[in-house]
């Protein structure tokens, strides 16, 4: 007897214990042995083991149940409409994780004050005016999310942010950094979209800063910036979007550990060639600047994995631009192209192009040479013939994604089969009216758009794209029926019907054939 009375307090002993100990954030996010309660009864009779719970239901305030979870670590109030927390928060201590994301939260309660245990605190997209004060005590704080609120300010003191590591302050009103202190621990740091005119001495000294984000400010002398930038040796990840930089200095060769530089909606005329020293570059985005020449050097940057160079005044592009050996993406969209860019088909390793918008009147038969390719973006190319678009594309085996939206097609070639592999189709806004017999056959097909093409009905051999889950007919004004067949496509979960007069019966008899598909 003794023996069982042992092991039986050791299991209650470990349970004990189990319920006493914090685990790391990882573990709250990811192990998949910890269970998410999804409802406040359920989590409040198993409470021992209650360690985190998502409400999903509208509610005002906290449910007076959840405060009674003594060993909750992880709660997640999101999209329910809450406006506001209670006190009682303050009684659950061992919370790490409090999530209020998009919300109507205006305040918090001084409670939160108590919740030592706290590391992570989403409170993105909510009413907040001014910053909530419980928040400048909370010190084991590790993530602090506060982007879309309109708060305007910092408080004075700070302080006890020791331990922070990430900060998104994004999409709001601040005017100054006054009150932020020397964070050391602070590794990620969003202040994208305020107000900010200057910035204060001391982000220059948070010595581990790895990610920044100055974006959408209006800096009264951005190019200030890079004389500051030297000093975060730490950085790796640079965002300077829609700064109105208008040129950038000869020092960028200072900033040699950058791997993600982002300078895209500026005013950029050149490029300084100390960039092409940042040779651990793997992500550029140059788009949406005033460039009408690429140097030669651009080659160099031979680490690049993303590159765009969209909404530029290019005609052409240099032809090193082939010695990328390692890009896996390229932006070209919206330029006055001088014709397909053929340096681009050099490019051995190349999965997905933007080439949207370039106004190009042929493909070169050299695009067969992008064996890897995966996804190609044709939108708004209204001078491509599609019978020699789908030829070309033919003859890349791996091409899973395609979009020719806006094309304004008035018809669709029987060789549009030929495209096997596809699993992403977009011919929206075109004016072909109906569909060949050959497009049935891409039996591959995940998601397919045609919404504002003139459809006027889909055939029954709908049904044998088996593997469809999202099918987008909207604004299609003469498509008033859909084929039984379509019941066929088990694997459906969304149709898009608005502006497609389909009577109320024939809906009736969708959600009956296809019990998970959702109607849009």
């Amino acid at each position: 007897m003794y023996p069982y009375l042992f092991a039986i307090c050791l299991l209650c002993l470990s349970s004990f214990l189990r319920a006493q100990s914090l685990f790391s954030l990882e573990q709250l996010e990811n192990d998949e042995e910890i269970p998410l309660y999804y409802s406040v009864d359920k989590a409040y009779l198993e409470k021992a083991k209650a360690y985190k719970l998502r409400l999903y239901k509208q509610a005002n305030s906290l449910p007076p149940l959840v405060a009674q979870l003594p060993n909750l670590q992880a709660l997640y109030a999101e999209h329910i409409y809450f406006e506001h927390l209670t006190e009682a928060i303050g009684d659950l201590e061992q919370l790490q994780l409090l999530s209020l994301r998009h919300n109507k939260v205006k305040e918090l309660p001084e409670a939160l004050a108590k919740l030592q245990n706290l590391k992570w605190l989403d409170l993105s997209k909510n009413r907040l005016t001014s910053f909530p004060y419980p928040l400048d005590q909370l010190g084991g704080l590790e993530k602090l999310q506060l982007q879309e609120n309109d708060i305007d300010s910092l408080p004075a003191d700070l302080s006890a942010w020791q331990n922070l590591q990430y900060l998104d302050l994004s999409n709001n009103y601040f005017v100054d950094l006054g009150g932020l202190p020397k964070l050391p621990n602070l590794q990620y740091l969003d202040l994208y979209y305020n107000k900010l005119e200057e910035l204060d001495s001391l982000l220059w000294q948070m010595e581990n800063l790895q990610q920044l984000n100055l974006g959408r400010n209006p800096l009264k002398n951005p190019e200030q910036l890079f004389e500051q930038l030297p000093a975060l040796t730490a950085l790796y990840e640079l965002q300077l979007p829609e700064l109105g930089l208008e040129q950038l200095p000869s020092n960028l060769d200072q900033l040699q550990q950058i791997e993600r530089l982002n300078l895209k909606g500026n005013k950029l005329k050149a490029i300084d060639e100390s960039l092409y020293s940042m040779k651990d570059l793997f992500w550029l985005d140059l788009s949406d600047n005033r460039l009408d020449s690429l140097s030669p050097r651009i080659g160099e940057l031979q680490h690049l994995v993303w590159l765009s160079l969209a909404g530029n005044d290019l005609e052409v592009l240099p032809d090193s631009l082939k010695y990328l050996e390692n890009l896996r993406y390229l932006s070209i969209r919206v330029m006055d192209l001088k014709g397909f860019p053929e340096v681009v088909c050099e490019l051995p390793n190349l999965e997905e192009l933007n080439a949207a918008n370039i106004q190009i009147y042929s493909l070169p038969s050299s695009m067969e040479k992008m064996q890897n390719l995966r996804a190609i973006d044709l939108s708004y190319n209204k001078y491509l013939k599609p019978g020699q678009v789908f030829a070309r594309l033919a003859k890349l085996p791996r091409l899973s994604s395609l979009k020719l939206g806006g094309t304004k097609y008035n018809y669709l070639p029987p060789n549009i089969g030929d495209l096997e592999a596809l699993e992403i189709l977009d011919l929206s806004d075109n004016d072909f009216g109906q569909l060949p017999d050959s497009l049935y056959s891409l039996r591959n097909l995940r998601k397919l758009n045609l919404a504002d093409t003139k459809l006027r009905k889909l055939k029954h051999k709908i049904g044998q794209l088996e593997n469809l889950e999202e099918l987008d007919l909207r604004y299609n004004s003469k498509l008033d029926h859909l084929p039984e067949s379509i019941k066929q496509c088990k694997k459906l979960k969304k149709i898009y019907l608005r502006g497609c007069p389909i009577p109320e019966e024939e809906k009736a008899c969708l959600r009956e054939w296809l019990p998970g598909v959702k109607l849009y």
